[in-house]
């Protein structure tokens, strides 16, 4: 069992069966699988995105924040995107 990762897998997968052909030698299962698979290829790419612009933007407030409390607040928040993907 492996303990972090699984978005990262889920994602991966995604994106495969999105960007790959389909075999022929494969049966119905497989097929069903690869279809429904790509079909969560929008709600990836927005996930992927939100996320960039969350470190992206509390990043910033990390780094230029003049005070300590934003910038505990971007650390958190940028932990929580971090976590999100390890999950």
């Amino acid at each position: 069992m492996k303990l972090f990762g699984e978005q990262i897998r889920f994602v991966s997968r995604v994106i495969e069966a999105r960007l790959s052909f389909a075999d022929a030698g494969w049966d119905r299962d497989q097929l069903r699988d690869r279809i429904s698979f790509a079909r969560l290829y929008p709600r990836v790419v927005v996930s992927i995105v939100v996320s960039l612009l969350i470190i992206g933007i509390f990043g910033a407030v990390l780094v230029y924040s003049p005070d300590g409390k934003a910038g505990k607040l971007g650390a958190v928040l940028i932990g929580i995107v971090i976590g999100y993907w390890l999950r």
